[in-house]
C-alpha cells in the first residue's frame, strides 16, 4: 500500500503526517486545509499535489479487479435467470 505524507503549515507553524492510502489522506489534508493550513501532500515517488490536485491521488484508490471469461459469463447468466424468474 502506497504512503502519503500531509505537509502543512500556518502561521509559521508547520506538522507532518504520514497515512496509509490516498482516501484518509486526502480527508485529513481537506480537513488541515478548510481549518486554514497551507496543505500539500507528497506520494512515495516524490510527486507533490496541492488541494486543487487532491482528487487526483482519490483515482489511485479504486484498484481495478480483473475478471475472467468464465466468471463474466456466470454473472450474466445470474442476471438473466434473475430477470427471467421475475417475469
Amino acid at each position: 500500500m502506497t504512503t502519503f505524507t500531509i505537509r502543512a503549515s500556518k502561521n509559521g507553524a508547520t506538522t507532518t503526517t504520514v497515512r496509509v492510502g490516498p482516501t484518509i489522506t486526502v480527508a485529513k489534508a481537506r480537513e488541515l486545509s478548510k481549518a486554514g493550513w497551507t496543505v500539500q501532500i507528497i506520494d512515495d515517488d516524490g510527486s507533490v499535489y496541492g488541494p486543487s490536485e487532491f482528487d487526483q491521488l482519490l483515482s489511485f484508490d479504486r484498484p481495478k479487479k480483473e475478471i475472467s471469461r468464465a466468471e463474466l459469463l456466470t454473472s450474466l447468466e445470474k442476471i438473466l435467470i434473475d430477470r427471467d424468474a421475475s417475469k
